[in-house]
């Protein structure tokens, strides 16, 4: 009885174990998430994979943490890869240096002024078919351009500022009527 309780117990250490290395594989950088606070979550991978006898090694941590990186910090860790010796390197030290650009790095939030810079082909064929009905933006002529000229009795001339000195129609004009 004993050997049955011993080979389960087994069993469940290797299936959590495996869980946890693959939870370990899993784990990338959110977005908006702090270094500190990856790095909380991949230390505590670890040391959960310690506990059921599977240490990971230090270096493997710290490969982990440069390979996901949001890509704001890439620019530091090819830095790091290039000035640094990386086996020797530990988490906390890398964890540091991240945090310092992160400290130095101002947040932006990017605005435009007029909303959307694209859009899909289903909103600019959209956009054209409100253009055309009677909605969108006048053209010049059609019907518009009826309701804003003014209506002038039967007989007689329009003498407005913009009428026609010859036939009183707004539009066009003759400087010097025909005599």
């Amino acid at each position: 009885m004993l050997a049955s309780i011993r080979l389960g117990s087994e069993r469940v250490r290797k299936a959590k174990t495996q869980q946890l290395r693959r939870d370990f594989k899993d784990l990338k950088f959110r977005q908006g998430e702090t270094v500190e606070e990856f790095a909380l979550q991949l230390q505590g991978l670890a040391s959960q994979l310690a506990t059921y006898g599977k240490p990971m090694e230090d270096e493997d941590v710290v490969f982990k943490l440069l390979r996901v990186v949001l890509p704001k910090y890439v620019p530091l860790v090819l830095s790091m890869e290039t000035m640094l010796d990386l086996f020797t390197l530990t988490l906390e030290d890398a964890v540091g240096r991240l945090r310092t650009m992160e400290d130095r790095a101002p947040v932006v939030i990017e605005k435009t002024k007029g909303g959307q810079l694209l859009m899909t082909e289903a909103e600019w064929t959209a956009r054209q078919e409100k253009w055309r009905t009677e909605e969108g933006p006048s053209r010049g002529g059609g019907a518009e351009a009826d309701k804003r000229r003014v209506k002038v009795p039967q007989g007689k001339k329009y003498t407005g500022p913009n009428a026609c000195r010859r036939c009183g129609k707004v539009g066009h004009w003759a400087r010097v009527p025909r005599s």
